[in-house]
């Protein structure tokens, strides 16, 4: 897909709006085509399966056989999906951890001045700053384990 919008994206950049869009039209037709002729040619393939096991099988069992091979073809796929849909959820999720971890830090690094300055925002924000201090711990140690 990204081999689709670059050039188009790069057309738009510099300027030639027309020749990126006739280049991406072009790979478009391109893939229709390619992605036609593997249909039919898996559609063909499932024909010459039909036959060639009617020679062994009764015709019934052998359109079985065929159907039992795509169901789990397609189940393997989308089993397949499912698992990577998980691991970068799950990437995403820890990235989101660590960005919010750092804005905390970030955060807490630019209100120490202005807490600094005032003695009744020091003995309020103390307790605030060990917590703090204790979610930084923790973190560190689930870093190492």
């Amino acid at each position: 897909m990204l081999r689709l919008i670059a050039p188009l994206i790069g057309g738009l950049a510099n300027g030639s709006v027309k020749t990126a869009v006739k280049s991406t039209r072009n790979q478009a037709i391109c893939y229709l085509l390619i992605g036609l002729s593997l249909f039919f040619a898996v559609i063909f393939l499932c024909v010459i399966a039909f036959i060639a096991l009617t020679w062994v099988v009764s015709p019934i069992l052998s359109a079985t056989i065929i159907f039992a091979f795509w169901l789990i073809v397609a189940l393997a796929g989308f089993l397949i999906g499912r698992s990577v849909s998980a691991k970068r959820r799950k990437i995403y999720e820890e990235q989101m951890n660590d960005e919010r971890f750092n804005l905390v830090a970030a955060s807490l690094v630019a209100a120490v001045p202005a807490i600094l300055k005032n003695k009744k925002t020091l003995t309020l924000a103390i307790p605030l700053i060990g917590l703090a201090a204790l979610m930084f711990w923790n973190k560190d140690n689930n870093r190492k384990s």
